[in-house]
């Protein structure tokens, strides 16, 4: 199975279906060894620690008229317990969190009517996430499976059998 890496606070939503699309410069179909569409993938929750700023950019942004995010009202409650909590170390980094269906990738200024602007890091990146995955029928883990990510899509080296 293959698996794409998500920094948190990102990959976390999408597990609870609050983040319905991942955000990206093109359609996954375009990377080498993509998935085909409607084939499950591993959510695996990258390295790098969660921000404050960003987490406090999100809660000040979601549900305003300026919501660029893409995270549904139901992020917000996982969004305060990430600030309240102790250098905001609450979601699992360097693990598989579960897996989701990947739907037809959409022009995400077409789906929304502009940009998408989810996380400071566009702003380090020459282009806009105009790219909408859709993450669907998301099965979480009973726990969160430690393993190193990688760039791009990645084989999942773990045996998922029941």
């Amino acid at each position: 199975m293959k698996a794409v890496t998500i920094w948190q606070p990102w990959a976390s939503p999408i597990m609870i279906g609050a983040k319905p699309y991942e955000f990206r410069p093109k359609s996954y179909l375009r990377y080498v060894g993509a998935p085909a569409i409607g084939e499950r993938v591993v959510i695996h929750a990258g390295m790098r620690p969660v921000r404050r700023s960003e987490i406090e950019d999100l809660l000040v942004r979601l549900g305003t008229e300026e919501d660029t995010t893409g995270l549904t009202s139901g992020a917000r409650p996982l969004l305060v317990r990430v600030l309240e909590a102790h250098k905001c170390r609450l979601l699992p980094l360097g693990c598989g969190l579960g897996t989701a269906v990947l739907g037809r990738p959409r022009n995400a200024g077409e789906l929304f009517g502009g940009q998408i602007a989810d996380s400071d890091r566009q702003a380090a990146d020459s282009g806009a996430f105009n790219w909408a995955w859709p993450m669907n029928s998301i099965e979480r883990f009973e726990a969160p499976i430690p393993q190193r990510g990688a760039q791009g899509f990645w084989q999942w080296p773990v045996s998922l059998e029941a």
